[in-house]
């Protein structure tokens, strides 16, 4: 008599290691996308010396804030993945948050949000679920 435990065990470990691999492409694919919506929301050219609308998307000056947008995702778990998107802008935080974070130069309360309106619009979108469908078969 014998037993096939080993080949059973043997096939859910490559499963588990397939479904990782999975989740770690969908959390890949929504970190780009959101890095996607993240420079949409900086559109336009801001002349020098015309003051920005405080409350709306920053506009591009020099596209070094929208250039510096980026996508990534970092694996936290078995088939747990974080999707993250930001800058690593010096002025980033300052320009989507304002206070306390904003110059001196900026009256109080200034702000200028493109990432926290971007995510609204991703999480809207339903994108989300069409990734996961694609990479696990999730609805």
């Amino acid at each position: 008599m014998s037993d096939n435990l080993p080949q059973v065990e043997a096939a859910l470990l490559a499963y588990q290691e397939r479904f990782d691999v999975r989740v770690g492409n969908a959390a890949r694919e929504i970190s780009l996308a959101l890095e996607g919506y993240g420079k949409n929301e900086i559109r336009g050219r801001r002349p020098k010396g015309e003051k920005a609308i405080t409350g709306e998307p920053p506009m591009n000056r020099t596209g070094n804030l929208r250039r510096s947008i980026r996508g990534t995702s970092v694996r936290i778990g078995f088939a747990k993945y974080e999707a993250i998107a930001g800058t690593d802008m010096i002025y980033g935080r300052a320009v989507e948050m304002g206070a306390p974070y904003n110059p001196p130069s900026w009256q109080n309360g200034e702000r200028f949000p493109y990432l926290a309106p971007a995510l609204k619009k991703f999480a809207m979108s339903g994108l989300v679920s069409t990734i996961l469908t694609k990479h696990i078969g999730v609805k």
